[in-house]
């Protein structure tokens, strides 16, 4: 197998510092964006208040779609670190947390399969992979499963050593990703154990069959004592949990994402995987004929083909259901990456600064147009695409934003003597284009995504001694963010309203809405639309009805 060893080894107090300034803008400082955030955090804020893990609950109603870990991790960060943070933002550190778990077991799963200079190499390709930018700082799930199964691929790495710890590992991990999103981590992770010795010789042995009893047995308490404690507290909502939301949800019985074609990921990967994918492909042709020899490159490419194969059979599909793919490709692309021809490192090294280049001087336009209107054509066209943004200055994020792009500009001239200097230089500039668009451009997105003032407005129009109204077509996340805003509770689909409190909220899909059923002596005291111009159609109408006078309510 062909392996250059590199002349000048990433640091990894390198990889730290990239790391921190790419994780930081997204996790802390802004608002909750739908549509994946606002009720995982409605299910965390649950968990604060009233200290109850077993059944995650959303604004009063059973929510159990997934098993609680990331969900109960969020609720101690919050706890932790909301008297120094807003609540929201100290619930995503467990975003940060997680994914540092598993970009740090990645780089551990290199150096065991490869060697130590290969730590740094997949750490660095991670982190600059374009699939998990956004998702990599959103207070999602997804971001536990991945540190679960990044640890459950290190610990099959570390069996072909120590079999024990190989098992512990293992078995963790399957348990983590089960506590956070299913059945799918572990059964992902259970086929490929299970292939590699079917297919390769090398994994045949004796000490492989300890490491997989170890592993069963360190993943049965993480499967048996939360399922079990569901269970105990409803069959009902168990047998909703186990049957419908992970059987159904595979075979389409409880479709979340959409219907596809099941080439999707196929179709999807070159744009979501780079730049692991075409130097995984690379890692592939280069050691086409030795790599049956090597458990490396058996281990990476078995799981990445047994994660396309499984999910792609899933009948509910999203991007972001790829994320898994990420871990292996990252391995396979990590042996590539040295041994990539140093005329071609040296071309897509060029490549890498004009990219970002350009794209830094398009975000510093864009901004540019946004905040003076100039030039008008960008500056209308940035508008019609969100007619709620309301030109501000900032000047914390300005500096941030300066800081960003100079720390970009000395990084293509520091680091270019490295051996692996075109993925420092691609990572470094993927970390500057996520950082500028979270301090030029967040108040652009937050006008789009927040529903903060919003839900601010409509409290200031409900009397102080309402605690609970009554709601109306509300989705999941609109409800999540109505009692985090405004600290009032919601009842759904009631018939009678609320005691003391004559309200209903109503949220509806378009500008040609239906009056609801109300009945008579009810009418309209606050309406909202989003976006709020009329220069787009606008998707969400939330209204505020009223009987009677608000003078009377408290009385």
């Amino acid at each position: 197998m062909t392996f250059i060893q590199a002349t000048k080894n990433i640091p990894v107090i390198l990889v730290l510092a990239i790391f921190l300034l790419w994780i930081t803008p997204g996790v802390v400082g802004r608002d909750l964006w739908k549509a994946d955030e606002p009720y995982s955090f409605g299910l965390v804020n649950h968990i604060i208040k009233t200290g109850d893990w077993i059944v995650p609950t959303l604004t009063g109603e059973p929510f159990i779609e997934k098993p609680p870990l990331f969900y109960i991790t969020a609720a101690g960060f919050a706890r932790a670190f909301s008297p120094w943070m807003k609540l929201h933002d100290a619930a995503r550190l467990a975003t940060a947390f997680y994914v540092l778990l598993t970009i740090l077991f990645i780089g551990l799963t290199a150096r065991e399969l490869l060697s130590k200079d290969y730590f740094s190499i997949a750490m660095i390709l991670l982190i600059g992979t374009t699939g998990l930018q956004e998702t990599g700082h959103k207070l999602i799930t997804d971001v536990a499963m991945l540190a679960g199964l990044a640890l459950g691929l290190y610990g099959l790495a570390v069996s072909r050593r120590k079999y024990i710890l190989g098992g512990l590992l293992l078995g963790t991990g399957a348990g983590i990703g089960f506590m956070s999103k299913g059945l799918l981590a572990p059964g992902m992770l259970g086929i490929i154990a299970i292939t590699l010795p079917a297919i390769f010789a090398a994994w045949r042995e004796k000490t492989y069959v300890y490491t997989l009893f170890i592993a069963f047995a360190a993943a049965l308490p993480w499967f048996l004592v939360w399922p079990i404690a569901l269970y105990l507290r409803s069959p009902d909502l168990f047998h909703e949990w186990f049957w419908t939301q992970n059987i159904g949800r595979f075979f389409s019985k409880a479709l979340i994402g959409q219907r596809d074609s099941h080439f999707h990921y196929v179709a999807t990967l070159p744009y979501f995987a780079l730049p692991s994918l075409p130097l995984a492909f690379w890692a592939i042709w280069l050691n086409r004929r030795s790599w049956r020899e090597h458990t490396g490159i058996q281990l990476s490419l078995t799981a990445f083909l047994v994660m396309l194969i499984v999910l792609s059979l899933s009948s509910s599909i999203r991007d972001i259901y790829a994320l898994p793919m990420l871990l292996p490709l990252a391995l396979l692309a990590a042996v590539g990456a040295p041994t990539l021809p140093h005329r071609a490192q040296r071309a897509v090294n060029w490549f890498d600064i004009g990219l970002f280049g350009l794209a830094a001087g398009a975000l510093w336009l864009g901004w540019i147009a946004m905040l003076t209107g100039f030039p008008s054509f960008l500056a209308r066209a940035l508008y019609r695409l969100q007619p709620d943004y309301v030109t501000a200055f900032n000047g914390f994020l300005l500096a941030a934003a300066c800081l960003y792009t100079g720390l970009w500009l000395y990084s293509t001239a520091r680091f270019s003597h490295y051996n692996q200097a075109y993925l420092i230089n691609w990572t470094c500039g993927i970390v500057m284009g996520w950082g500028l668009l979270m301090t030029l451009w967040l108040p652009w997105f937050e006008a789009g995504s927040s529903y903060r003032s919003m839900f601010i407005s409509l409290r200031n129009e409900i009397p102080a001694c309402c605690k609970t109204i009554r709601a109306l077509g509300l989705g999941e996340s609109e409800r999540a963010l109505f009692e985090y805003y405004t600290n009032m509770a919601l009842q759904r689909n009631v018939q009678n309203s609320v005691p003391g409190c004559n309200l209903v909220l109503v949220q509806s899909g378009s500008t040609r809405r239906r009056e609801p059923s109300l009945g008579p002596g009810w009418q309209i005291v606050w309406e909202q639309s989003r976006p709020a111009k009329p220069e787009k159609l606008s998707k969400e109408i939330f209204t505020l009805y009223q009987r009677g006078e608000a003078k009377t309510m408290c009385q």
